[in-house]
Formats: C-alpha cells, sequence, structure tokens
C-alpha cells in the first residue's frame, strides 16, 4: 500500500517538474568532457553549446508531450551530471520517432 502510494507521488512530482525547463548546473559536465579531450579550452565551447540547447529547449519546451519530457529528463540526469544537449537530443528524437509512427 505504501509502495504504490510512494510511486503515485513520485510520478506526479516528476510530471510536475516537467513542466518546465529544468535548471542545470552544466558547469560539471564540461569540466568533466574538457578533461577527458584534454584540451582545456573545450570547456568553453561545451558552456555554450550547453547554453544554446537550453535556449533552444525555452523555444520548444511546450510541443514535447510531458511524459517524454520527464523520460528524456531522467535519462539526460543519469550519472548525476545532466546535460541540456543530451535531454535536446533526447527529446527531438522521441518527437521524430512519433511522428514517423504515424
Amino acid at each position: 500500500m505504501f509502495v504504490r502510494l510512494e510511486a503515485a507521488l513520485l510520478s506526479s512530482v516528476i510530471l510536475a517538474a516537467a513542466d518546465r525547463v529544468p535548471d542545470f548546473n552544466i558547469e560539471p559536465i564540461c569540466r568533466e568532457v574538457a578533461g577527458r579531450a584534454d584540451a582545456p579550452h573545450y570547456q568553453e565551447i561545451c558552456l555554450r553549446k550547453e547554453r544554446e540547447a537550453q535556449e533552444q529547449l525555452r523555444q520548444k519546451w511546450a510541443t514535447f508531450r510531458a511524459s517524454t519530457r520527464s523520460y528524456c529528463t531522467q535519462l539526460a540526469s543519469l550519472g548525476g551530471v545532466p546535460s541540456y544537449v543530451e535531454l535536446l537530443t533526447c527529446l527531438d528524437v522521441a518527437q521524430s520517432a512519433a511522428r514517423a509512427r504515424g
């Protein structure tokens, strides 16, 4: 009984959070990417790309289904290092797949 109630509450919180573009801290992902690439200057490029993706998400957010926004937000946050680029990619792929299905 409590498990179902807890799951229902969690689902409603996730869907409510999906009403707006999430607020990600993009510095850690860009530091990580620049470190892996062994190219410190890439951090600035990464930050610019993340901000551009965030702006695109703000413009297109309402065009995505709430359940897809919730799913992709969770997916883009896996590992504790969220990315707007990953979120936008997930949403665009899901939207394209839905169109292809008809």
